[in-house]
């Protein structure tokens, strides 16, 4: 077992884990190196139309914050119970950041924690100007909090404590309601940019975690990924875009109406890459929905997106979550 990551067989072209956003250029820039950038197609941009775009205000980017479910450190919030009232790690939601390697951004500042020396470790959901307690009090003098607590998985909300769930505002994953125009009846799509200049390998991949994340259901199903060497969503374009695979997206269990195909975390997906990918300035990946197909709340696939309690196809229910994204090769 080598010692570093660094070490591995393989290698990491580029990694996205929670945001990082470039406001100037209002795209999210990866979480590991300096290739390339994430951003999302319901945009003027790619739909030709102002009125047919969302920016987040804040972080200028065109998607919000999804949330996540894999707090990493204790999870619970009574010293009777099995991980006890939360020892150890107080701030974090198990994402660590490392400033000598990662692609780094003053913004970034404003996303993350500090441990108790003033260094950052942990992105989540406690700013730099609010310590690493509840946003007023700082750290607390010794080694274990009160089970009562607001530090214990904190996410602004009692009634999430110790259940190892951060909400959106923690940036933990990117999340967007928009996935299908009625107009024209074609998707919106995650789409990707990054080089493979300069690498030579016997072995490519994708990388991605995913979960439709509103307890409403009305989000897309059917989905497919495919990479590109042009960036457009016109449709006259479509046959310069390659197929890399097909997949499905599950809802997340919701308490009142659980499906059987409902899940309670991300689905992790790996998809091998294409030889054709390697060697090119600008490769573009979109994970887009192949239909407006969706769940109800009674069954796997039985309605569509505009079919939803609002009436519209891009309504808040829609919303779909992308916690991970990275391309690795073989060295």
């Amino acid at each position: 077992m080598q010692n570093s990551v660094e070490d591995s067989f393989s290698a990491l072209l580029t990694e996205y884990r929670y945001w990082n956003p470039d406001k100037e250029n209002k795209v999210q820039k990866p979480t590991y190196g300096t290739n390339g950038y994430l951003t999302h197609t319901y945009q003027e941009k790619y739909t030709g139309s102002a009125s047919k775009e969302y920016l987040q205000a804040t972080f200028q980017q065109h998607m919000w914050g999804g949330g996540t479910y894999e707090y990493l450190g204790p999870v619970g919030n009574n010293a009777s119970y099995i991980f006890g009232a939360n020892f150890g790690n107080k701030n974090g939601i198990g994402v660590v950041i490392d400033p000598a390697k990662e692609s780094w951004n003053p913004l970034m500042d404003d996303l993350v924690s500090r441990n108790p020396d003033g260094t950052l470790e942990w992105c989540g959901p406690y700013a730099k100007d609010k310590n690493a307690a509840n946003g007023t009090g700082g750290w607390p003098g010794n080694n274990e909090i009160a089970t009562n607590s607001t530090q214990i998985n904190y996410n602004g909300s009692t009634g999430m404590r110790g259940k190892g769930n951060v909400y959106g505002s923690c940036y933990t994953a990117f999340a967007n309601h928009f996935w299908w125009d009625d107009d024209t009846d074609r998707p919106y799509a995650w789409l990707i940019n990054f080089s493979t200049e300069g690498i030579t390998t016997s072995h490519i991949s994708m990388q991605i975690s995913v979960m439709n994340t509103q307890q409403s259901f009305f989000s897309p199903r059917f989905w497919c990924a495919e990479w590109s060497l042009t960036d457009s969503q016109a449709a006259k374009d479509d046959s310069q875009w390659n197929l890399i695979g097909e997949y499905t997206i599950p809802d997340v269990s919701v308490w009142a109406n659980t499906l059987y195909s409902s899940c309670v975390a991300y689905k992790s997906i790996d998809f091998e890459l294409p030889q054709e990918i390697l060697g090119h300035e600008n490769v573009y990946i979109r994970l887009r929905p192949t239909s407006d197909l969706c769940s109800d709340g009674s069954d796997y696939a039985n309605a569509r997106l505009n079919q939803s309690a609002s009436g519209a196809a891009l309504a808040a229910e829609h919303a779909s979550s992308l916690e991970y994204f990275a391309i690795r090769y073989n060295k």
